[in-house]
């Protein structure tokens, strides 16, 4: 499955199997999409709004549920943008403008961990790859005046920063 934005508001569903891309579905979201994250563990993708909610989806575009991060967050209606990931088949990460890593329980609906430490606000979370098939405790964000930092989700802590003050990183994946 591929999901895709357009407009910011409304979620597309196309079905990739026999190596074509078939259009099997839209679903309208009543606020504008930041971030959309499919998951490597499970059937279903997950769906970050400007206005602070998380919906998750299944693969037939059904909304599962929802639930908002703003009663998380002492200065909401700062924020913005976002950026999200999924960890495992139960935990999304995301971090935003916060300067802070949340953990969530997508079961419980609610944040099990709050990891301080950038200095900037998060643009990028990455928990996947060829890196994290061997450490599967530890997951990569990154700054928006580049900051890299790397995690370990057992430990609730991080491993190591490198600052690249002068280099914005747009993107994050892993190969080793």
């Amino acid at each position: 499955m591929i999901s895709a934005t357009k407009n910011k508001k409304s979620l597309f569903l196309w079905n990739t199997s026999k190596k074509k891309i078939l259009f099997v579905g839209k679903s309208e979201l009543n606020e504008k999409i930041s971030t959309i994250k499919s998951s490597v563990h499970s059937n279903f993708f997950a769906v970050s709004s400007k206005n602070q909610n998380i919906s998750i989806f299944d693969n037939n575009g059904l909304k599962t549920c929802s639930f908002s991060l703003k009663k998380n967050y002492k200065n909401s209606q700062h924020l913005s943008d976002t950026h999200l990931n999924w960890f495992d088949s139960k935990t999304i990460i995301s971090g935003g403008q916060e300067k802070k890593i949340f953990i969530w329980d997508i079961r419980k609906k609610k944040k099990i961990i709050c990891l301080p430490g950038h200095i900037d606000e998060i643009e990028n979370i990455e928990s996947h790859g060829k890196y994290f098939q061997s450490n599967l405790n530890h997951f990569i964000s990154s700054g928006k005046k580049g900051t890299l930092k790397l995690w370990d989700i057992r430990k609730n802590k991080e491993i190591f920063t490198i600052y690249r003050p002068k280099e914005k990183i747009n993107s994050l994946d892993s190969y080793q």
